[in-house]
C-alpha cells in the first residue's frame, strides 16, 4: 500500500466522525410568536460584582486567564 492510499484511508476515517452539513435552504417559519428579549445593560459595577465573586479555586477557562487573577484585578478591569 502506497503513502497516498494510506493517507486517503486515514483522512476518510478522520472525516467520518464529523457531521455532514445539509446546505438545503431552511424553511421560513414566519413571525415568531415570542416577544423580543429586552436590551441587556452591562455596567461597570455589575462587572465588578461578578468578578469579585469568582471562585479562585476553579480551573482556568479556555482563555487561560485564572479566576484568581480576574478577581484580584477586578477593580482595574471593570473601569469604564
Amino acid at each position: 500500500m502506497d503513502h497516498a492510499t494510506k493517507a486517503e484511508i486515514l483522512n476518510d476515517q478522520f472525516s467520518s466522525v464529523f457531521t455532514k452539513e445539509d446546505y438545503s435552504p431552511l424553511p421560513d417559519l414566519g413571525k415568531s410568536p415570542f416577544q423580543d428579549a429586552p436590551q441587556i445593560q452591562v455596567t461597570s459595577n455589575g462587572v465588578l460584582k461578578l468578578m469579585q465573586g469568582l471562585n479562585p479555586h476553579k480551573a482556568t477557562g479556555p482563555d487561560s486567564i485564572s479566576s484568581q487573577f480576574l478577581r484580584e484585578m477586578a477593580h482595574l478591569l471593570s473601569l469604564p
